[in-house]
């Protein structure tokens, strides 16, 4: 099964995956080892080394680890089940570890394309790709879709520098990698920046405000939560 992982990603290296291909390819077990792959150079994605910095405390991925599978789909709608990814939030970009052993932080990573990119799946999160202010091929996730309003979050860094020590001039410590959302919101296909606000979110349901004003206070929904405001997005939605 190795082998036709192999394919699939030597397919993908095209202009889109492959359309004679099965619909979607699972590998066997863990890593998987990149000798396997050559001369890959495409717009779907390039090859990149990961390698560990003792320069931040923190990471820029979203998950501390590599142990999730992710189910990608094309601009065309193939789909492919790939082991050991992440979603790098410094590069707003789905990456793969090729490598046999999953904890090796310096092993070979395939980094994907977005715009070659319709949507994917990583743990219990959908990301799909939206025109927004940070890009046009912003991969966001999906927080609640609705036929009214759907809303979105994008995920941002940020670094927080330590303080110098004003007697020897050095840091008191590392640096650290902040991740920090950013939300939208989507109407007649428009996306809007919105502020997880009471008010914000009781502006944009002005046309129900009073049953969704009644709707968080009777519930004690947090709006600052994401599964709380997707009750709040669901419940509009159904007015």
């Amino acid at each position: 099964m190795k082998k036709l992982f192999f394919m699939a990603l030597m397919l993908s290296a095209s202009l889109s995956f492959s359309q004679t291909s099965s619909s979607t390819i699972i590998p066997d077990g863990g890593g998987n080892n990149a000798s396997d792959i050559q001369n890959i150079n495409s717009r779907s994605g390039m090859w990149i080394q990961s390698t560990k910095s003792n320069n931040y405390e923190g990471t820029f991925y979203l998950f501390e680890n590599w142990i999730y599978k992710a189910e990608v789909f094309d601009i065309k709608g193939k789909g492919y089940d790939l082991p050991n990814c992440n979603f790098n939030v410094k590069s707003n970009r789905l990456e793969a570890l090729i490598e046999n052993d999953i904890d090796d932080k310096n092993g070979k990573i395939f980094a994907f394309n977005s715009a070659d990119l319709s949507k994917f799946r990583i743990g219990q999160k959908l990301f799909v790709k939206k025109n927004t202010n940070k890009g046009a091929n912003s991969m966001v996730e999906l927080i609640q879709q609705g036929p009214k309003v759907s809303l979105y979050k994008y995920y941002n860094t940020t670094i927080k520098t330590t303080r110098i020590n004003p007697m020897t001039q050095q840091k008191m410590g590392r640096d650290k990698i902040i991740l920090s959302p950013t939300y939208f919101t989507e109407s007649e296909g428009v996306m809007t920046e919105v502020k997880l606000k009471k008010s914000a979110i009781l502006k944009i349901m002005a046309s129900n405000k009073s049953e969704v004003k009644s709707f968080i206070k009777e519930n004690k929904l947090n709006i600052n939560e994401d599964e709380d405001v997707s009750k709040v997005f669901k419940y509009y939605n159904s007015l």
